[in-house]
C-alpha cells in the first residue's frame, strides 16, 4: 500500500505517476466544487453577516483571540470561535465588502477539506474508494449549507485543520517523528479554535489503526496537552467546560435527547425512498463488515460517540431540523465510512453489491443537495434583499425589520448599517433601523422616510404612508386622553 510520507523518493518513475495522479484528482475535486457549489459566487450577505462584519471591523485579532471578555462576546458566551470572525476580518481586509471574494475564499477552503479527505483516507485505502469519499462528502447537503453560509466558515476551517493534524499524527506514528507530532499538535490548536465539535478529535487517536498502543499514546501526549489547555482557556472564557446554547428554559430530559439523535441519520440522505435505501445499504455493508473483521469496530464505536455526543443539547435547543451545519462533521464521517466499506469489495459479487450501495448513496445525497439549495434560496431572500438595500441607503431613511424573531434582525440588520463607519469614521451613514414597535411609534417621521421588506415583492418597499397613519392614530389618542373627564 502506498503511503505518503516525507522519505519518499518523489525522483522515480512511479513517483512521477503518483504525482501527476494526485494533481488530476485535485483537478476533479476542484471542479467539483465549481459544479455543485459555485452558485455561493453569485451569492449575498446572508444571516449573521452583518454582526460578524461589524465585529471584525472594531477589533483586531489579538483582541478577539484574547481578551475573554471579547472572546465570549463574539458569539454570545456560547462558544470560542475566534477563527470565524478572522476569516471575515482577512477578507475584509483584502475584499473589502464584495460578498463574492469572501464566497471564493469559502469554497477554496471546502476544496482543501476534500483534498485532505482523499490523502488522509489514502493512507489506509486504495485511490479508487479514497476519491468516492472525498466526492460524496462534497455533494452532501451539510456540505451545501455551509458552501453557502459565510457564518460558517469556521466549521469548513476547522475540519480542514482537524483533517490534517490526524494526517500528521498518523506521520508521526509511521516515521517516529516529534516534528510530525507537533505540527499535528499545532493543527489541532487551531481545529479547536475554530468550532468545539472538533475537540474529541484526540479521543480517537488511541484506537488508529497504526502502531501499538504505548506508541499511539506517546505521539498523542502533545495532542492532549494542547487539549487541557484548551479545556483551562474555555474555563476562564465562559466558566465553565460546557458551553453552546443553553436556555434557562431547557431541559434535557434523555427520552428526548435519544429521539432527537434517532432522527439524524436519516437527514443527509433526505426522508424519501432513496433516501431509505441508502442508510439500509450502508447499515448492510457495515454489518457485513463488523461481522467478518473487515473494519475496526472499537474506532467505529468511539468515532460514533465522539461525532454524535456534542448534537445531544442541540436536538433540545435550537434543534436540529435540517441538513445543516450541525451534521457537517458526521456527514464527512459518513463518507469515510463509505469509502472504508467500497475498499472491502476485493471479490467481483462484492464490487456489484457495493457499487449499487455507493449508487444508492450518491443519488440521496444529489436529492439531499438540491432540496439545500431550495431551502436556502427560500430562507435568504429576505435577509440578503434586507442587507442589500441597508449597505445603499440614505440616513434619511428608515428600516422596520421583522420583529417575530425577537431582536435577532434588528440586530444584524443595525450591524450591517454601521460596517462601513467601523471601518472609517468617515464612512457613509446608512438607515437607521428600529427595534420594536414602540420605538417605531416614538420616532419623529419628519424628514425621515419607512421601509420593510414585502414578501409579495421580494423587495425593500416603502411604508411611509401607513406609518404615518400610525402616527395620526397615535396623536388622536393623546388628544382624546387629553379631554376632560365628564363623568361626576
Amino acid at each position: 500500500m502506498e503511503i505518503f510520507l516525507p522519505s519518499r523518493d518523489w525522483s522515480s518513475p512511479s513517483a512521477t505517476r503518483w504525482t501527476a495522479a494526485c494533481f488530476g484528482i485535485a483537478i476533479a475535486l476542484a471542479a467539483a466544487v465549481f459544479a455543485l457549489h459555485g452558485s455561493a459566487l453569485d451569492a449575498y450577505w446572508r444571516y449573521d453577516d452583518g454582526a460578524h462584519l461589524s465585529t471584525a471591523a472594531r477589533y483586531s485579532p489579538w483582541q478577539y483571540f484574547f481578551l475573554p471578555e471579547l472572546v465570549q462576546g463574539v458569539s454570545g458566551g456560547a462558544h470560542i470561535t475566534p477563527w470565524n470572525i478572522f476569516f471575515y476580518d482577512v477578507n475584509l481586509s483584502l475584499f473589502g465588502l464584495r460578498p463574492a471574494p469572501f464566497y471564493a475564499h469559502q469554497l477554496l477552503v471546502i476544496w482543501l477539506a476534500a483534498i485532505a479527505t482523499f490523502a488522509l483516507l489514502r493512507l489506509w485505502i486504495a485511490s479508487l474508494p479514497a476519491l468516492i469519499g472525498a466526492l460524496l462528502f462534497l455533494i452532501g447537503a451539510p456540505t451545501t449549507y455551509v458552501a453557502q453560509q459565510l457564518m460558517t466558515g469556521h466549521y469548513a476551517a476547522g475540519l480542514l485543520f482537524s483533517l490534517c493534524a490526524l494526517y500528521a499524527y498518523v506521520v508521526a506514528l509511521r516515521a517516529e517523528s516529534w516534528r510530525w507530532a507537533a505540527a499535528a499538535t499545532l493543527f489541532y490548536a487551531l481545529a479547536v479554535n475554530c468550532k468545539e465539535i472538533y475537540v474529541p478529535l484526540i479521543g480517537i487517536l488511541p484506537f488508529l489503526p497504526d502502531r501499538d498502543w504505548r506508541t499511539r499514546l506517546k505521539f498523542a501526549s502533545p495532542l492532549l496537552l494542547a487539549g487541557v489547555a484548551y479545556a483551562g482557556w474555555r474555563v476562564i472564557v465562559l466558566g465553565s467546560l460546557i458551553g453552546g446554547y443553553r436556555p434557562n428554559a431547557a431541559t434535557y430530559d434523555i427520552v428526548q435527547v435519544a429521539s432527537g439523535l434517532a432522527k439524524l441519520p436519516q437527514m443527509p440522505f433526505t426522508h424519501s425512498a432513496i433516501g431509505t435505501a441508502a442508510l439500509i445499504g450502508v447499515v448492510l455493508a457495515l454489518l457485513w463488515a463488523l461481522k467478518n473483521r473487515r473494519i475496526n469496530a472499537g474506532l467505529l464505536l468511539v468515532s460514533a460517540l465522539l461525532l454524535v455526543a456534542p448534537l445531544a443539547p442541540l436536538t433540545v435547543f435550537p434543534g436540529i431540523f435540517n441538513p445543516d451545519r450541525y451534521l457537517f462533521f458526521i456527514w464527512w464521517a459518513i463518507s469515510s465510512l463509505v469509502a472504508v466499506l467500497v475498499a472491502q469489495g476485493d471479490n467481483s459479487r462484492r464490487r456489484w453489491a457495493l457499487g449499487l450501495c455507493v449508487l444508492l448513496v450518491f443519488s440521496a445525497a444529489a436529492r439531499a443537495h438540491r432540496d439545500a439549495e431550495k431551502a436556502l434560496a427560500a430562507d435568504t431572500t429576505e435577509i440578503s434583499t434586507v442587507y442589500r438595500f441597508i449597505l445603499g441607503s440614505q440616513p434619511s431613511q428608515v428600516v422596520v425589520p421583522r420583529w417575530s424573531d425577537g431582536d435577532y434582525h434588528w440586530l444584524i440588520d443595525t450591524l450591517m448599517a454601521s460596517v462601513e463607519t467601523d471601518l472609517d469614521a468617515a464612512g457613509p451613514r446608512r438607515a437607521r433601523v428600529v427595534k420594536t414597535d414602540a420605538e417605531l411609534s416614538a420616532t419623529d417621521p419628519q424628514g425621515l422616510t419607512f421601509w420593510a421588506y414585502d414578501q409579495g415583492c421580494q423587495c425593500v418597499a416603502e411604508i411611509t404612508e401607513s406609518v404615518a397613519r400610525r402616527f395620526s392614530e397615535r396623536q388622536l389618542k393623546l388628544q382624546v386622553a387629553d379631554l376632560p373627564s365628564t363623568r361626576k
